[in-house]
């Protein structure tokens, strides 16, 4: 059941991307279509480096998204808040689909099963937690591209 919320708000986060409307998730760079203006902390300057990644091979390579979702879940973040918002912005990314190899992809899928089924083993979160952030952040997003009040 979590699997097809997940896949229906990537599908209007698609969408909203193709129509050309920002997905804003965070920042100023966080988010399809959503990139320009002043990094406003390191989590939109990972994102901004991830999207300039991605402008330069022009598709969505999976070469971009291992050496953000790297970046993401090696950083020390400065509060738990942004800590929460990485790790949202780190699983969305590991569940878009993505242009490369086979290895490539099967890294994206594994590194996103061993560090969240690695974070429940430890107790440092529930199970269901990163279902539940990646869900705030698509609504997040959603709310923002269609500029609903939250």
């Amino acid at each position: 059941m979590r699997g097809i919320f997940i896949s229906i708000a990537l599908m209007l986060a698609a969408s909203a991307a193709q129509a050309g409307t920002a997905y804003p998730v965070h920042g100023n760079w966080c988010g399809p279509k959503h990139a320009g203006g002043p990094v406003r902390d390191p989590l939109d300057a990972a994102c901004r480096r991830h999207d300039l990644c991605t402008y330069s091979t022009r598709n969505y390579d999976c070469g971009c998204d291992l050496l953000f979702m790297d970046e993401l879940r090696r950083r020390s973040w400065p509060s738990q808040a942004l800590y929460e918002k990485a790790r949202a912005v780190y699983e969305a990314i590991a569940l878009v689909p993505c242009v490369g190899t086979a290895e490539q992809k099967a890294t994206k899928r594994a590194w996103l099963r061993n560090d969240t089924a690695g974070a429940v083993a430890r107790g440092r979160e529930a199970p269901g937690a990163a279902f539940a952030r990646v869900l705030r952040l698509l609504g997040t997003g959603l709310a923002n591209a269609y500029d609903v009040p939250e």
